[in-house]
Formats: C-alpha cells, structure tokens, sequence
C-alpha cells in the first residue's frame, strides 16, 4: 500500500449539531497549520478528511492535533473491479490468517452487509483464508464514497478532544512541575488556544529559556499552537515577604499574588480563564479549604483539569506527551524559596490583611510591567 493518503475520523464533532461547521473549519485551519508543506491535499469525505501528504514521515505530526479521533493511511479504487484486483495484490504473500471485511456504503445505493458477503466471498476463494467476523486476524476496511472505494486495513488512535481554538483562549500557570504542563496540555485537547505564565527566580528570562522551562515550552508549542511563554520576575514578591515575614501563609499569598498576574494579562491578551495543576489534597496549599481562600483572589473563571486525579494518573499522563522526565529536571521553584511548610488551613481575612501590610497591590504592578513574552511560532 502506498504511504501517501490519510483517512481522518473527526470523534465528537460529529455531534455538535448546527454548530459543526465552526469545529470542522477549524480543525482544517489547523491541520494545514501542523502540516505545513506536507500537506499536498484536503479533502472534505462526508465528515472525515482525506489528507494527500509529501512524505509518510509527516504522519508524526497528527498526533499533535487535537480533534483527531482517528485516522488510517488507505489507497484508493476507482471500481470495484479495481478494488478487488488491488487488495488481493495487497495481501498476497501474507500469511495464512483468519479476517474480516467491514465495507461502509456512504452512497446509500448498497447494502454494506452484501457487499461485506461478496468482498468476503471473493477474498476467501482466491487466497483461501478462513473468515472470523468475531475475532479476525486481519480485518479490511473499505469505505465506498461517490468517487470510488477507499480501504485499509486498521485504525490508528489519534489525539482526541477538540480543535485547539475552537473554545476560545485561556492562561495557564506553569511552574515546570509534573502537574502544570499536563495541565496545559489538556485544555488545549479541549479546544482551548493555551498560553503559559511562569515566574521566574534565576538572574534573566534567557537563564529561563535555557532551563527545563524552554525546554517544557518548546515540548508543548505543537500541541498548543503557537502559544506564548509569558515570563515574570519573582523577585519582587519574594522582596516584600522576606521584610514581612506572613507566619505560614506566605505560599497561599503567592498563589493569590500569580492569579491576580494572571487577571491583569487577561486584560491585555484576551483571556477567559485561569488554569492552574491544582490537585485537591495533593500538598497542604492544595486543600479545600485554602483552594477556596486562592480562589477569592480574582473574579475570573479558574479551570483544574487536574483536580480529581491521583498522582498516578497524571505521571501517566506526563509520560504520554513527553514531559515527566523534563519536569523532574532541577530548578528552583519559587514556591519551596519562601516556606517549606504551608499551613493547610489559612483564615482569609488573615490573608487579606497581610495583602495590604505588604503592599502586594504595587508589588504586582511592578511585576507585570517587566514581563518578558515569547511567541511561540511554529517552526
């Protein structure tokens, strides 16, 4: 079979309704994005896209877009002559094996079960292989759409989810840890255009760069599509809690201190919401009640795709998109720089007061006023 046509199934945005087409053009726009000059044709197959590509190696990018369900490198006849003469020149030479054919007729002028009986018939004459419908070696699959029959011969899984951009924009915090870039990861694999905000504690945002935070940054820009790396110094936080001193609750007025970063860029570059790695229970600044006592920080949505997971679940996951070895990579998190042990209960008027003894209102305009942006345009 030649390695040059894809056949992509789309999942769930078969099931939007009226609203279909906005998913599906986007998921073009970012096919031919990912795809760049590999991408020779695209073609619309009633719901599914026949990819045309230059190289077979270009299938390696279809795993970073999300809102694949699916897809199969297949060959095309135009009859069913054609057909019949090139999937038994195909499987000639293999071995013996027990199959079975699943031919789909989306001209509705045929029976797929007599047309599953007759190629059936056929192949098992001519290479005299036993047909198993329940539990075949070899299953062969053949769609007939009005220009001609298109097979193959097994589904690869494709990434799933959404098309990134068709939820709309979000700003997700990244301390470089196994939690945030999963964090990030699975927004965007539900539609969501994700950019990353992270603070800084070494000398300049090129140190920065150079650490495992440019490296996570540059794993995660196919997947995000062209995101932006947002860079914040910390030291100006850390400057007004070492002078006061917040009897434990310098880890929570931090996180408050990176959400309200996070509500003013919202201002400026469009977002929606706030997405954090927060798992319930995970660590003390991560129980209930001290998520609630972060949350009143700001008024703008905070999304935790993490918050039901057990830490198994998301190490999986890091190892699945290639960050868990990266994230446990040295550096220094700026949480663990001002309190080894975070009280796992704090009083929100304590913290508030504290706000305001500190003057972190100034402290975060200075802050923000000295980010560094790097777009993240594909290469």
């Amino acid at each position: 079979m030649k390695r040059d046509k894809i056949l992509l199934s789309p999942g769930e945005l078969v099931l939007k309704g009226k609203n279909r087409y906005l998913f599906e053009r986007q998921l073009d726009i970012n096919l031919r994005q990912v795809l760049g000059e590999d991408l020779k044709t695209l073609r619309r197959l009633q719901g599914r896209r026949l990819l045309s590509l230059a190289t077979p190696a270009a299938r390696e990018k279809i795993k970073y877009i999300f809102g694949v369900s699916r897809w199969a490198w297949v060959e095309k006849a135009a009859t069913w002559p054609e057909l019949e003469k090139k999937l038994l020149a195909e499987l000639a030479g293999q071995p013996r094996q027990p199959f079975a054919v699943r031919v789909s007729d989306k001209t509705k002028k045929a029976s797929s079960q007599q047309l599953n009986a007759r190629l059936g018939a056929i192949l098992q004459k001519e290479l005299a292989w036993p047909v198993n419908l329940d539990r075949p070696q070899l299953t062969i699959y053949v769609d007939h759409y009005p220009d001609g029959y298109y097979f193959h011969f097994g589904w690869q899984k494709g990434s799933g989810g959404m098309p990134v951009g068709s939820s709309g924009r979000v700003l997700a915090l990244f301390s470089g840890g196994i939690d945030s870039p999963v964090a990030a990861y699975l927004l965007a694999r539900r539609g969501c255009q994700v950019d990353l905000l992270h603070f800084y504690a070494l000398e300049n945002p090129e140190a920065v760069l150079a650490s495992k935070i440019g490296k996570l940054f540059q794993l995660l820009k196919p997947y995000l599509l062209q995101p932006r790396l947002i860079l914040l110094p910390y030291r100006y936080f850390y400057q007004a809690i070492r002078q006061r001193p917040a009897n434990g609750n310098e880890t929570i007025l931090f996180r408050r201190f990176i959400l309200r970063a996070g509500e003013l860029l919202a201002g400026k570059y469009g977002y929606q919401a706030l997405v954090t790695g927060d798992n319930l229970a995970q660590v003390a600044s991560q129980t209930l009640t001290n998520l609630v006592v972060t949350s009143q920080a700001v008024k703008m949505p905070i999304f935790r795709p993490l918050i039901g997971f057990d830490k198994v679940e998301i190490i999986d996951w890091a190892r699945k998109i290639g960050s868990y070895s990266l994230s446990l990579e040295n550096y220094p998190d700026c949480c663990a720089l001002i309190q080894k042990h975070p009280r796992t209960r704090v009083n929100l008027q304590e913290i508030k007061d504290k706000e305001q003894n500190l003057r972190l209102a100034s402290v975060l305009l200075r802050t923000v006023k000295e980010r560094r942006v790097v777009e993240g345009t594909r290469n």
